[in-house]
């Protein structure tokens, strides 16, 4: 059965895509958690290359490339133009670090060694609004979807996408069209709170969900040291801000 959107997760790691039968009590799934992984060597060097180059080199283009080429395979001609200008091709690159190492605990630190933590913060807190107004580019998110239950499968989560059963069609139909708009589910179907479920208060000002709501430019990047530790090392500085 398909979440409410407040509840959604990338589910990156899944114990469907393992070996692991269900049947042991183990609660090892045999999931290796991505110290460094390729990805982001090639990434890296895109990015130090056009930096130190001002602008981006074949090999630096090549290497963004061949990570989008694998994201995008069978639809490579999707894959957006290389941008050749040193700006354009950081832009991308950030974009691309976002995409490629969603869930995987990467971004906060990138964009704090790029000084974008508060502006990114600032334009997803906009994006937000905009999505539980259903203003702009989410005007045709729906309020409610409708769904059957559905039993879990053991499958690449494309082919399990596909076997979900909401009432309008596909997925990609679906989840981008306003739809009833009705609490009322049509027979047979359960009512999902997809716009719905979203609030200004528990998405943007509540001060136990609100997003990144503690956060204070120029200071919360770190954390300040336990004073035990100051204690211990008089050489040592408490971070700005504390």
């Amino acid at each position: 059965m398909i979440n409410t959107l407040n509840n959604f997760t990338d589910a990156k790691f899944r114990k469907s895509w393992t070996a692991f039968d269900g049947k042991s009590s183990s609660q090892n799934f045999a999931v290796n958690w991505p110290i460094l992984r390729f990805a982001d060597i090639l990434l890296m060097y895109a990015e130090a290359d056009n930096e130190i180059n001002n602008g981006p080199s074949a090999t630096a283009k090549s290497a963004l490339q061949e990570i989008q080429k694998r994201a995008y395979a069978g639809y490579e001609n999707d894959i957006p133009v290389t941008p050749t200008d040193k700006a354009g091709f950081f832009n991308a690159i950030v974009k691309e670090r976002l995409l490629e190492f969603g869930g995987e605990a990467i971004r906060k630190f990138d964009l704090i060694r790029w000084n974008l933590i508060d502006s990114k913060f600032a334009e997803t807190r906009t994006k937000l609004r905009q999505l539980i107004n259903g203003e702009g580019v989410y005007a045709n998110v729906p309020l409610y979807v409708y769904a059957k239950e559905s039993n879990y499968n053991l499958t690449p989560s494309v082919t399990e996408v596909a076997s979900l059963d909401l009432y309008g069609g596909l997925p990609s139909t679906v989840l981008f069209a306003p739809g009833l708009g009705s609490s009322t589910a049509p027979t047979g179907y359960t009512v999902k709170n997809w716009r719905k479920a979203l609030t200004e208060e528990n998405m943007l000002t509540s001060i136990a969900t609100g997003f990144a709501f503690y956060f204070e430019a120029n200071k919360k990047e770190l954390l300040p040291y336990p004073k035990t530790a100051l204690n211990e090392n008089p050489n040592m500085v408490q971070n700005a801000g504390y």
